[in-house]
Order: structure tokens, then C-alpha cells, then sequence
């Protein structure tokens, strides 16, 4: 019987060993009984460097966050996940600790940023792609609305609506950024702010790249240039822990931008 839990796990407990190719291996016979598989094909394009999308496909980030929202607070508190407490300070710096109108909350999983920022905001909004991280959002009772969508496309149609945009760990699963931050820039008033993380391309090569774990790493110059072509005046990165993994720290990049 094809059970696509036992491949799914067999590959992560693989590849938590170090044991890539033979992670890459279990994917493989998965794929041949589920070729359009979304987890499969996005893992093996992260293992093998080939065929990596400009971002994570809507069903790979919707497959993927469904099977995990369970467990994701408590998992991420492991952790020692710092991303939501990162940009909302952030935006303590620029904004102070006064009212900052309408907020966005950009793939909001179950709301980790909701309870950090509610005091300060007019209108909270949330939008995630999976049903199941947004329905423990709506449990915290702080979201003034929620919606399931994809951000680029719900930023797209948000026509200059938000004071600021915050987005704790979600565009790593864009490699690309242009077209995100373009949304972004729309989707902001004059003068709002977007604040977001993304983890740190270590090396400096190239923009960004898709790593074994999954996820996308970019690059400190990248992001100034993308921002800037995307209609932002202020830009400001800043280096910071976002979480333990593996008993070491991720390094990823705090980034406040201002809209012209």
C-alpha cells in the first residue's frame, strides 16, 4: 500500500543523518509512485541542486505547513525561535511604541506575531496559504480578519491598504524576491513599512539558493538591490539569530524597508 507519510519520513530521517543520497534515493521510488508529488519534487530539487524553482510551489508550502501546524508552536519554543520577537522590535525602532494603523501580518501560520503586535494596531490582518496554520491563528481571537491565499497575489490586489507589512520567516521559501516586494511596495501606503526575515546566505556567492533543509538563503547585497528596484527608499538590514537548529544558530538577515 502507498503510504506517502512513510516516504516523507524515511527521506528527513535520511537526510537528519547525513545520509543525502541515499534521502535522495527514498525520493526517487516515491516520486515513481507519485510523480506530481509537491514535498517530493521540492526535495529533491533542494538534495540535488537541479530544477530549483524561483520559490516553493503553493502546494509544497500548503502541503508542508498543513502537516505541521499541530506541533509548530511547540516545535518552534524548542527551538528557541526568535523571528516573530525580531520584527516586531524592528518595528518598535522605526515606529516607536505608538498606534501604527493597519497591519498585515504576511504568512501568518498560527499567529505567533498576532499577540506581539495587537495592542499598537487599528485593523490586524493575517493571510497564510494553509487552512489549518490559519484556523490556530483564528483561535488566539487577535486577527481583526483572516485569509487563505498566496502573498505576492494578496499583496498584488491590496492596493496601497496597509501601514505596515510584517513577514517573520516566509520569504525563505522564495528564492526570487523581486515580485514579492514589488507586491509589497503596492500594498503599502506612503511611507509604510515592510519588515520581514530571511535566512543568510553565508558565503556571499551568488543571490540566493535553495539548501538541503528546504528552505532559501539570500544574500545581504541581493536584498538591497531587490528592494530598491521594488520602489523602497529606506533599507536596513541587520544580522541575527532566528533559531537554534542542530544545536547551532541559523543566521538570517532582519530587513526594515520604507516606502518612498
Amino acid at each position: 500500500v502507498y503510504d506517502p507519510d512513510s516516504y516523507k519520513n524515511l527521506s528527513r530521517t535520511f537526510y537528519l543523518m547525513g545520509k543525502i543520497d541515499t534521502a535522495l534515493k527514498v525520493l526517487e521510488q516515491w516520486l515513481q509512485h507519485d510523480p506530481e508529488n509537491p514535498t517530493a519534487l521540492h526535495m529533491r530539487s533542494a538534495y540535488t541542486g537541479q530544477g530549483v524553482p524561483q520559490r516553493a510551489s503553493d502546494d509544497y508550502v500548503r502541503q508542508t505547513f498543513d502537516g505541521f501546524a499541530d506541533s509548530f508552536d511547540m516545535v518552534l519554543k524548542r527551538l528557541e525561535y526568535q523571528a516573530p520577537f525580531l520584527v516586531n522590535q524592528a518595528l518598535k525602532d522605526v515606529a516607536g511604541e505608538g498606534e501604527v494603523g493597519d497591519l498585515l501580518d504576511v504568512g501568518c501560520g498560527t499567529g505567533l506575531c498576532g499577540p506581539l503586535v495587537r495592542k499598537r494596531v487599528r485593523r490586524l490582518v493575517g493571510m497564510d496559504l494553509s487552512p489549518k496554520m490559519l484556523e490556530r491563528a483564528r483561535r488566539r481571537g487577535v486577527y481583526d480578519e483572516l485569509y487563505e491565499a498566496e502573498l505576492t497575489e494578496f499583496m498584488a490586489r491590496s492596493d496601497a491598504e496597509y501601514d505596515v507589512l510584517l513577514c517573520a520567516d516566509t520569504l525563505c521559501y522564495f528564492g526570487d524576491l523581486a515580485g514579492a516586494l514589488e507586491a509589497a511596495c503596492g500594498a503599502l501606503k506612503p511611507a509604510g513599512w515592510f519588515i520581514f526575515t530571511l535566512e543568510r546566505l553565508e558565503d556571499g556567492v551568488g543571490d540566493s539558493r535553495l539548501n538541503l533543509h528546504g528552505r532559501y538563503s539570500h544574500s545581504d547585497a541581493y536584498v538591497g538591490r531587490v528592494a530598491q528596484q521594488a520602489g523602497f527608499e529606506r533599507v536596513a538590514v541587520a544580522t541575527e539569530t532566528l533559531r537554534m537548529e542542530f544545536g547551532k544558530p541559523v543566521v538570517g538577515l532582519v530587513v526594515t524597508l520604507q516606502k518612498a
